[in-house]
């Protein structure tokens, strides 16, 4: 024998959908107390040819960085462009 509820499948992903905001809000906010340095790039150096080599790997990071926006660019706009127009029916 099934036990039936009252309550339907979309308000169950609607409160399940409001309890996740909620969650990720509270977490971004109690993430946000943290003062801590974020430390996700090399120390300032002292030395000059450790300066050098900080140059270098910033000069890398940005290369990486704009090509990887320009190749992510690419790649969506062949995505967007490319793609069956929305009244498509497929071969039956």
């Amino acid at each position: 024998m099934a036990v039936t509820s009252s309550r339907t499948a979309s308000s169950d992903r609607i409160t399940l959908g409001a309890v996740g905001t909620l969650t990720a809000l509270g977490t971004f906010l109690w993430a946000g107390a943290a003062s801590a340095e974020l430390g996700i790039n090399f120390p300032k150096p002292a030395a000059g040819v450790a300066q050098e080599i900080y140059d270098i790997h910033m000069l890398t990071t940005t290369i990486a960085t704009v090509l990887l926006v320009i190749i992510f660019g690419f790649v969506t706009y062949s995505l967007i462009h490319h793609r069956k127009s929305r009244g498509y029916v497929a071969d039956q």
